[in-house]
């Protein structure tokens, strides 16, 4: 079809037909370029309605979930991998760590990651400059790594794999090692830490996304004490009792019936 016979119908059949099996953003940067081009070629805008972003779960592990998941990973090569990943490190910046980041004061130096390139794996710099950083671990998961004998000797799509299977043995929804990096923000701001030694100790470049991130938590936490509460003042007003309303309303004789109801040290 010529372009200059192309009108808003046509285009937003399309947009209809490849949403039905492309993301919202997709859509919109097919969208973007389509209109480029026939902006370019003197066509008439063609606004059209475009698919609704969907807003992305925000789900962040709770320290009985971590509890959980080391509980059967201990003992794996991959327990290593998934405690530092409780000491807010990304999954790149575990793949690149070597025994000689490891000092023998047990702290170790983040100054590297590992992400796929086009012929493979490759060594880069960290995600940005904040990301260089220093983390002093405890000595029991340092004298892991030493016997050990390395971090972890592994493939990114192995080590996704294994956290899993580990989720599952451990009853728990799925979620990625990045994850454990929000657990983190969440439970160090828990225990008081400033938004500074946080983000420092993360390696955030800002502290947009590490506010973010426990705000919701706090928010989720909120809302759960609040619908116990709720929950709680119900129970007490539906309690069940074998006591009748002797009120003059009811006869002195109806029965009144109704409804009730730490990460460990390892």
């Amino acid at each position: 079809m010529p372009l200059h016979k192309i009108d808003r119908t046509h285009v937003q059949k399309v947009v209809n037909d490849y949403s039905a099996d492309h993301s919202p953003k997709t859509v919109k940067n097919q969208y973007g370029l389509v209109s480029a081009v026939m902006n370019f070629y003197g066509c008439r805008e063609c606004p059209v309605t475009l698919p609704q972003a969907v807003k992305p779960s925000v789900y962040i592990p709770s320290k009985e979930d971590v509890t959980r998941l080391l509980k059967v990973a201990s003992g794996s090569k991959f327990e290593v991998s998934l405690r530092l990943g409780i000491y807010g490190l990304r999954r790149s910046e575990i793949l690149a760590l070597t025994l000689d980041d490891l000092s023998p004061d047990n702290t170790l130096t983040i100054n590297k990651a590992l992400v796929e390139g086009v012929g493979g794996s490759l060594i880069k710099t960290t995600k940005t400059t904040a990301s260089t950083r220093t983390v002093k671990l405890d000595p029991d998961l340092a004298d892991l790594i030493r016997q050990q004998g390395c971090i972890y000797d592994g493939g990114a799509t192995r080590l996704s794999m294994a956290v899993a299977t580990f989720e599952e043995a451990a009853g728990l929804p799925h979620f990625p090692l990045h994850k454990l990096r929000h657990f983190f923000a969440s439970y160090m701001h828990e225990l008081g830490f400033t938004d500074k030694q946080i983000q420092e100790a993360g390696g955030w470049s800002s502290n947009y996304v590490m506010k973010s991130v426990y705000t919701h938590a706090m928010e989720m936490d909120e809302a759960k004490e609040n619908m116990s509460r709720s929950l709680s003042q119900l129970a007490t007003i539906c309690h069940v009792t074998n006591e009748k309303d002797t009120s003059p309303d009811n006869g002195g004789s109806i029965p009144r019936h109704s409804v009730t109801n730490a990460v460990s040290d390892s």
